[in-house]
């Protein structure tokens, strides 16, 4: 009975350990790599401003914007904020631009995410709030799975992180 017993616990750790793994969520590095299209735009896909890329202010993106607010989860004393959900009338979305209307390719110009292990627009967003910026993500590892948080940073200062893509 002890011998069988032994596997099981290693195994039961081994289930824990693969569970583990990396969860679908919003990564700063891996959007800022991917993406060649940021911009800031409202809740009906309004472009306000463009951060990199060609879209200019005034254009229009087609997706589908939550239609209630999202709550933020805070982690206390490492992940807080003021804030406890947000509207999602001022978003920042890094994306991938496919398609070009070039040439012989004629297809359409299209978007699509620069989202971490998932094609999502909700991984590839960030929230902002009265300037603070708010993300999906999964804040320990195992642990809850993702959700809203807040990045500690402001607008501005992601758009200076951004900013330092465009320059190199």
């Amino acid at each position: 009975m002890f011998r069988l017993l032994i596997p099981c616990c290693w195994l039961g750790l081994l289930a824990d350990f693969a569970a583990a793994e990396s969860v679908p969520e919003f990564n700063l590095d891996y959007a800022k790599e991917k993406a060649n299209t940021i911009v800031v735009v409202d809740e009906t896909g309004l472009v306000l401003e463009s951060w990199l890329g060609t879209l200019k202010p005034e254009s229009k993106l087609h997706y589908k914007a939550d239609e209630k607010p999202r709550p933020v989860v805070e982690v206390p004393m490492i992940l807080e904020s003021k804030i406890k959900e947000v509207s999602g009338k001022w978003r920042i979305l890094f994306l991938i631009r496919t398609g070009g209307g070039r040439g012989l390719d004629r297809s359409p110009i299209s978007y699509a995410p620069a989202s971490f292990l998932k094609p999502d627009i909700s991984l590839a967003t960030v929230w902002v709030e009265k300037g603070e910026c708010f993300a999906i993500y999964q804040w320990r590892n195992p642990g809850p799975g993702a959700h809203l948080h807040p990045l500690n940073m402001t607008e501005e200062q992601l758009k200076k992180a951004v900013q330092e893509k465009v320059v190199k």
